[in-house]
């Protein structure tokens, strides 16, 4: 049994390290946005290997006991990611800070700020009007579910219910449901 299980390691260490090394250098040649998506088409256990490796060595910080699941993407390097951290199925994440013991379901989109794009000229079209990223900040013990939306920051041992929609910052040991969410109870 232990050989077998040495045996899986190595193989997909060897399947792993290619990689690996293929998408540190392209982040030197093209956007990091574009390398994570490609390796968040990875499968299985060899994705979430691959995937802690790269965004230790890549990311701002990227702690211990974080799992990046298939389908998720951090777009920018100047993220940090805490220790414990479960980053659900098919999420999106602009720039963040994520703290410590943070759970995401799937689907879950982080964007960078409330403000992404410019809109306030008519004169030219919004995608060519510069936006303002900001950075959001997730707190330590934050649980989002399924399919959450969130542009602003989250705070300290909150709870964010499925499908809700985070536009003003929600403060510590609140459980927040809805769109846009609304605080339904204080944990603490």
């Amino acid at each position: 049994m232990i050989i077998i299980i040495l045996v899986k390691r190595i193989v997909r260490h060897i399947f792993i390290l290619p990689i690996l090394l293929i998408a540190l250098v392209l982040t030197k040649i093209t956007e990091y946005v574009y390398v994570s998506q490609l390796l968040s088409l990875i499968p299985f256990k060899t994705g979430i290997i691959l995937r802690n490796y790269f965004y230790r060595l890549t990311l701002k910080k990227c702690g211990k006991g974080v799992v990046v699941n298939f389908g998720t993407i951090i777009s920018y390097k100047e993220s940090r990611i805490g220790n414990n951290v479960w980053l659900g199925v098919n999420n999106v994440f602009g720039r963040v800070d994520i703290l410590d013991n943070v759970i995401t379901a799937q689907g879950c989109q982080f964007a960078s700020g409330k403000k992404g794009h410019g809109i306030e000229r008519v004169d030219i079209p919004i995608v060519q009007q510069p936006g303002e990223k900001t950075t959001l900040i997730i707190g330590p013990d934050v649980w989002f579910g399924a399919n959450c939306t969130t542009i602003a920051n989250v705070g300290e041992g909150c709870v964010i219910g499925s499908g809700t929609v985070v536009v003003k910052d929600i403060p510590d040991w609140s459980i927040a449901v809805g769109n846009p969410a609304k605080i339904i109870k204080k944990r603490k």
